[in-house]
């Protein structure tokens, strides 16, 4: 099931513009060493790990494009987050080494091995994977919410009034004296209530009244 949001400008566009701007920058690099002689980094010969030759320019030719697909599509689609998210995973596999050479220069305390070029090229990759992570991040947040945990929202519905309660606003705007509905309704049942119990004691006086007159007319006159 794929949900859409309503697109935001600014930070979306500015993130696949940075994320070619560095594809075409490191990859061009890439492609100059890979196309040339490649330069010998020790203590591996090479800066990057795993993706070293034409994998390393298919890499951010690959990371280009994702970026752009998630740029360009407006409902979720978990394979192409499943694709970036694995994108940038192997860009920071590939600069795994940059990890220990910063503690080393947090430390002040470089290896023999270290070399400024090779590290340049290690931070450069990622960089590029912080990016892609980011463009992920803005994907899922045009296209499934700011917060997925928060419940989906649900329209409330306007209150309504009945026709009791529309009548007696409409007494009242007129100038009548208003009474809640319930309450009038309530009085009204009374007042019914105790008329039929006055007119039942009522007949029955009315006929012990009748039952006498007739025994004393019966009765011899002394």
């Amino acid at each position: 099931m794929t949900t859409t949001a309503p697109r935001t400008r600014g930070s979306g566009h500015g993130l696949t513009y940075a994320m070619l701007g560095w594809a075409v920058a490191y990859g061009g690099l890439r492609l100059v060493w890979t196309v040339g002689p490649p330069p010998e980094f020790p203590p591996f010969g090479s800066d990057l790990l795993g993706f070293t030759g034409w994998r390393s320019v298919a890499l951010c030719l690959v990371a280009g494009a994702v970026t752009v697909a998630l740029d360009r599509t407006a409902t979720w689609r978990p394979a192409l987050a499943g694709l970036a998210w694995i994108v940038a995973g192997a860009l920071v596999a590939a600069a795994a080494i940059l990890l220990p050479e910063l503690v080393s220069l947090l430390l002040f305390a470089p290896g023999p091995s270290f070399d400024p070029v090779a590290f340049a090229s290690r931070l450069g990759c990622a960089t590029g994977a912080a990016l892609l992570g980011l463009a992920v991040f803005d994907y899922q947040r045009r296209t499934r919410g700011d917060c997925p945990r928060l419940l989906p929202h649900r329209p409330t519905r306007p209150p309504t009034l009945d026709a009791r309660a529309v009548g007696t606003l409409g007494g009242v705007r007129g100038g009548g004296r208003a009474r809640h509905p319930l309450r009038r309704a309530g009085r009204g049942g009374l007042r019914q209530r105790g008329a039929g119990r006055l007119h039942h004691r009522v007949g029955d006086r009315s006929g012990a009244g009748r039952c006498a007159v007739a025994a004393g007319a019966g009765a011899p006159l002394g």
